[in-house]
C-alpha cells in the first residue's frame, strides 16, 4: 500500500486542449495553482486562482484584483463542484467584466498524464504557466467531490451521501454569493478539518470589496470555514464537528440569515494531520521542524502572515502552497485595505511553499519544505522577527494506530561558516 504525490507545472494552451504528461504514475485528484502571471516573481495585478478535481466532480475558486484603479476593480469566482449542474474545474475571474480569462470544463485523468477540456468553455488569450499537485496510489481509496448550501440557521448540520467516512475534509467557498458565478468582492475561503486529530481544523478567508474601500482577512483554528462580507465584518462561519459515515457535521455558528454554498473534497485512505504551527522568529536561516506523526508525501500550507484573531484584519491576504518534499508551488496574494485606489500584487513561486510578504514587493518571509522520516522541515530563507501562525494539511501513505500525541515544533538556527 502506498500513496503517491508530486508537485508540477504546465502550461495552459491559447487553443484546444492542455495535457500535462510526466507524472510518473495515474492520479486520483488534482489540486491547481495559478495566478495569470507568465514569469516567476512579483506582479503588480494580484490574481489567485485554485482549482480541484477527482477525474468526475470539478471546482474552483479565484480572486483577481488590478491594482493603481479606482471602483469596483476586484473580483471573485465561485465555479463548478456539481452544484446546480455547474462543473468548472479551473477557472479565473477577470475584473472588469465579471468575465473570465480561461475556462476548462473538463478533466480527464490518465495514467502518467491528464487533460484539461476546453468544451464549453475557453482558453487564455496567452500561454499561462500554472502549477499543482497530483495524489494517487493504492492509499488514496476513495475521494468524493460535491457542494452543499450552508445552512441559513445556527447549529447542527449533517452533510451526508458522500458514501463514506472521511479521512480528510478540505471546503471552499467565494465570490459571496449564494449560487456558483462572480462578484465584485474579495471573497476567497478555505477550510479543512481532519478525523486522525479528533476535532482539528482551520480556516483562512479574505473579504471586502475595493468600491467600499474595505480588504480584510481572518484566520483561525477553530473554524472549519468563515467569511466576511463586502462592509468588513464576519457574517458566515462554521465549526467541524466530526467526520461520519457516510460524510460529516459541521456547526453554523455565524450565520448572515442566508445560504451559501460551499464546495468539498472528502478523501479517504492516506494518513492525514491537520493542524498549524507559529514559525520561527529567530533570524534565517532558521528550519522549524514538525513532527506530524507519519512520513508525509505531500503537503499544504496557508497564511495570511499573522496569527489567529477573532477578528478581521486588514488588507486581504493569503499564501496558498504545496510541497512534495521536493518540489514546490506557492502563490501570494495581497490586496491593501482602506485605499480608495487599489494597491495589489502577487508573487508566482516555484521553490518556495510558503511567503510572507507586503508591498511594494517586500519579501519578509519565505520557505521550502523537505520530508525527513516523520518530519516536514520548514526551511526559512527569509524571516522575520513578527510572530506568524502556518495552516497546513498533510498527507502520506496509510499507517497503523497513531500515538496520542503527533505534533511538536522544534526550531533549529542554522550558522553561516564564512
Amino acid at each position: 500500500m502506498a500513496l503517491l504525490a508530486q508537485v508540477g507545472s504546465g502550461t495552459l494552451a491559447t487553443a484546444g486542449n492542455t495535457v500535462v504528461s510526466g507524472l510518473g504514475f495515474l492520479p486520483g485528484l488534482i489540486f491547481f495553482l495559478g495566478n495569470n502571471q507568465t514569469a516567476l516573481g512579483y506582479k503588480g495585478n494580484a490574481v489567485l486562482t485554485a482549482g480541484q478535481s477527482n477525474g468526475i466532480i470539478m471546482g474552483t475558486t479565484s480572486i483577481h484584483c488590478n491594482s493603481g484603479l479606482t471602483g469596483s476593480n476586484c473580483a471573485a469566482l465561485f465555479a463548478g463542484w456539481n452544484v446546480i449542474g455547474d462543473t468548472d474545474s479551473f477557472e479565473e475571474t477577470q475584473t472588469t467584466t465579471a468575465g473570465t480569462d480561461f475556462e476548462y470544463e473538463q478533466v480527464t485523468l490518465n495514467p502518467t498524464t491528464f487533460t484539461m477540456s476546453i468544451v464549453g468553455g475557453g482558453a487564455p488569450a496567452a500561454l499561462t504557466p500554472f502549477e499543482y499537485l497530483a495524489v494517487g496510489g493504492s492509499d488514496l481509496v476513495k475521494t468524493n467531490m460535491s457542494g452543499f448550501a450552508a445552512n441559513a440557521n445556527l447549529g447542527l448540520q449533517q452533510i451526508t451521501g458522500i458514501g463514506f467516512r472521511p479521512d480528510l475534509v478540505l471546503l471552499s467557498w467565494g465570490a459571496w454569493r449564494s449560487t456558483p458565478t462572480t462578484g465584485s468582492n474579495l471573497t476567497f475561503i478555505i477550510g479543512c478539518g481532519g478525523a486522525a486529530d479528533g476535532r482539528k481544523q482551520w480556516a483562512i478567508g479574505t473579504s471586502g470589496a475595493l468600491q467600499n474601500s474595505v480588504a480584510k482577512t481572518i484566520q483561525r483554528t477553530d473554524r472549519c470555514f468563515i467569511s466576511g462580507n463586502v462592509t468588513g465584518t464576519v457574517d458566515s462561519d462554521a465549526q467541524f464537528v466530526s467526520m461520519d459515515s457516510d460524510g460529516f457535521t459541521i456547526n453554523i455558528t455565524t450565520s448572515g440569515t442566508r445560504s451559501v454554498l460551499i464546495g468539498y473534497v472528502a478523501i479517504k485512505g492516506p494518513a492525514c494531520r491537520v493542524d498549524s504551527f507559529n514559525k520561527s522568529t529567530a533570524t534565517a536561516p532558521v528550519i522549524d521542524i514538525i513532527n506530524v506523526g507519519f512520513s508525509p508525501l505531500a503537503a499544504f500550507f496557508a497564511t495570511d502572515g499573522k496569527v489567529s484573531s477573532t477578528a478581521l484584519q486588514a488588507d486581504s491576504v493569503i499564501s496558498w502552497g504545496y510541497a512534495d518534499g521536493t518540489r514546490h508551488a506557492n502563490t501570494w496574494f495581497i490586496s491593501k485595505d482602506v485605499v480608495s485606489t487599489s494597491s495589489s500584487l502577487s508573487r508566482r513561486l516555484q521553490n518556495k511553499a510558503i511567503t510572507i510578504g507586503t508591498t511594494p514587493n517586500v519579501t519578509q518571509a519565505e520557505a521550502d519544505v523537505s520530508f525527513v522520516g516523520t518530519n516536514m522541515n520548514v526551511n526559512w530563507t527569509t524571516n522575520s522577527g513578527t510572530a506568524s501562525e502556518i495552516l497546513f494539511w498533510a498527507i502520506g501513505s496509510a499507517v497503523g494506530p497513531r500515538p496520542t500525541t503527533l505534533i511538536t515544533n522544534q526550531t533549529i538556527k542554522r550558522s553561516k561558516f564564512w
